[in-house]
Order: C-alpha cells, then sequence, then structure tokens
C-alpha cells in the first residue's frame, strides 16, 4: 500500500485538523489588524464613535470579569466563575470588536475546561468504569472550546464595495454602500458642493427649496466623473447602480427601449440608490428628424424610440424620493 511521504504525510487526524484551525485563529490577527485599518480608514465620524463606544464598553466589561475571577474569587473551579463568565459574554455590546470578543471568549475557555475536569472528576467517582475515557473526553472538550475561542478572529474580507452585474444588463450595482466620500475626489470643489445641494434634497427628509432633482456631469476622459459619482453615493450611504449605456444598445428591436425601463426599475426597488447613466450621450441626445422628405428610416425611427423611453423613464422617477439621476458625457 503507498504511504504518503513529504509535505502530505500526516496531514490527517484529530489532532492535524485541531492544528489547522488554531494556526488559522493566530493568522488572522494580522488580517484582523488590517481589517481594522481599512475600516478606521473608510468609515465616517459616526460609525468610528460607535466602534469606539463598543470597545471600550467591552474592554471595561472584560477587565472586570478577569479582576473578579483572579482577584475576589481567586479560584476557577467556582461555579460562580462559570456563570459569571458565560454571563458577562452575552452582556457585551453587538458588533463586538473582534479582539475584545476574543479574550471574553478565553476567559469562557478556561473556566469551562476547569468545571468540565471537575465534573469528569466526579463522574468518575461514581461510575469508575468511565475513569479510563476522562482523559479523551476532557481534551475532545478542551479542542471545541478552543476552536469556539479563536473563531472570533476568523478571516474577514477588506469591506469593498464589489459589484454584481445582473446577466442580460449592463448595470453594476453595488452590493454594498461605497466607501468612497467627497473627501476623497481631489478638487472639483464647485461641483461637489452643487452635487450635495442636490443630493441633500433627494436623500435627507425636509429638503425643499431645490427645483433640480438631477445632475449631469460633462468633460474630457479621465477628470474623474465616474469617482465623483461613486462618491456622491457613499457621502449619502446610498447603493451605486453604474449603467453602461453603449451597452444598453441591442440589434433588436424594441429591446433598447425595454433594457431602459428594466435599468430604472432595478433602481427604484434598491432606494436609498445614485442611478449613474454613464455615457449618456449614447442613447440619449437629438432626437431624428421625421416628417415628410425626412423619414429616417427603420433605424432612426428605433433611435427616437429610444431617446423617448429614457426620457420617459427619467420623467417618472425624477421625483421619487431616495433616488438621485446622475449622468455623464
Amino acid at each position: 500500500m503507498p504511504r504518503a511521504v513529504g509535505s502530505e504525510a500526516g496531514n490527517s487526524g484529530l489532532a492535524y485538523w485541531v492544528g489547522q484551525r488554531l494556526r488559522r485563529g493566530v493568522e488572522a490577527l494580522g488580517a484582523e489588524a488590517d481589517y481594522l485599518y481599512t475600516r478606521s480608514r473608510n468609515a465616517s465620524a459616526d460609525e468610528r464613535s460607535a466602534w469606539l463606544w463598543r470597545a471600550t464598553f467591552g474592554t471595561a466589561i472584560v477587565i472586570g470579569e478577569y479582576l473578579f475571577l483572579y482577584r475576589v474569587l481567586n479560584r476557577r473551579d467556582n461555579p460562580v466563575a462559570l456563570g459569571v463568565s458565560w454571563a458577562m459574554l452575552f452582556l457585551l455590546p453587538r458588533p463586538t470588536p473582534r479582539l475584545v470578543l476574543l479574550v471574553a471568549r478565553l476567559l469562557v475557555f478556561v473556566t469551562s475546561t476547569t468545571a468540565l475536569s471537575s465534573a469528569l472528576n466526579a463522574v468518575a467517582e461514581a461510575i469508575p468504569g468511565l475513569r479510563p475515557w476522562n482523559d479523551l473526553i476532557w481534551f475532545l472538550g478542551m479542542a471545541a472550546l478552543m476552536i469556539w475561542a479563536l473563531s472570533s478572529l476568523r478571516v474577514r474580507r477588506r469591506p469593498v464595495a464589489t459589484s454584481q452585474v445582473v446577466p442580460s444588463s449592463p448595470v453594476a450595482a453595488s452590493v454594498e454602500i461605497p466607501h468612497v466620500r467627497f473627501r476623497d475626489v481631489g478638487g472639483s470643489s464647485q461641483a461637489k458642493r452643487e452635487i450635495d445641494v442636490v443630493a441633500g434634497n433627494r436623500f435627507r427628509r425636509g429638503g425643499h427649496g431645490v427645483v433640480r432633482n438631477g445632475v449631469l456631469l460633462y468633460g474630457p476622459q479621465g477628470t474623474g466623473k465616474n469617482l465623483l459619482a461613486e462618491a456622491t453615493a457613499g457621502e449619502f450611504r446610498a447603493s451605486f447602480h453604474h449603467v453602461r449605456c453603449p451597452e444598453l444598445v441591442s440589434m433588436g428591436i424594441g429591446s433598447t427601449a425595454g433594457e431602459i425601463r428594466r435599468v430604472f426599475d432595478l433602481a427604484a426597488q434598491n432606494r436609498p440608490v445614485v442611478l449613474f447613466l454613464d455615457e449618456v450621450d449614447s442613447v440619449g441626445s437629438r432626437k431624428q428628424p421625421q416628417g415628410v422628405g425626412t423619414d429616417a428610416g427603420g433605424g432612426g425611427r428605433e433611435y427616437n424610440a429610444v431617446t423617448t423611453q429614457l426620457m420617459q423613464s427619467i420623467d417618472r422617477y425624477r421625483s421619487l424620493d431616495g433616488l438621485l439621476i446622475m449622468a455623464a458625457t
């Protein structure tokens, strides 16, 4: 029978499985530090304040628990210690900062393994036949508790604004609110001020006195129009729907107009949202002339139908609360 040799040797069994879980938990410390650094850069002032409060309150609970267990009780096999360690775990604020949660779970690990050992010894006194199994049962319980404690540091992906493309439609709808803000966009001070006024009327309650309810960005490629639109969504805590208008154009008669309707319907269902129509001039510009002697043909009529559908969709949704229409040329 062939044997596993080299790096594959011994990669099986309970000990290997437990070791892998412990190693991943330790490696997650570095990933957690990177995660916190990224969150601190992208979070708003309110998010930072909320996290600081949870971290401070949770740390105070853990320190108080430690002092009670090791200074007041001065023993870990007391049933009171077991109850206090579990009770403090449920008193931590949610969501609990992960390093605080790790320390709290490790305290539970210490009291629980000690209580398990005492319970097994008591059972062995009553049932001597179970004494040979004490060590195995205690080891399994200890391993399960350690894995549970270190699972609080399981690796998390960095929270970036990922995109999911809806099948058959060129709409990239961000799963999360973009983390980019106005402060991350260099220059464009006047544009940001004007967008803030218009977007504030769409997303903030009590907005009034602003007739404009859409934003048109124009300029050469590479001037930051897309970034500014994404920053608007992040600034007002809205999802970001990026529509590449040239990809809306289809060979089928009437299909382009249908795609435009579906794009607006999708955005309206995911409010608050910034609907960004990139290169809108590819589907919505001046209509082709029609009439006696000026018939633009089937292609021209289809183009006019697309332009009309775009105008109708904008008119239908432009006054909908929680939806801001932005476009770029």
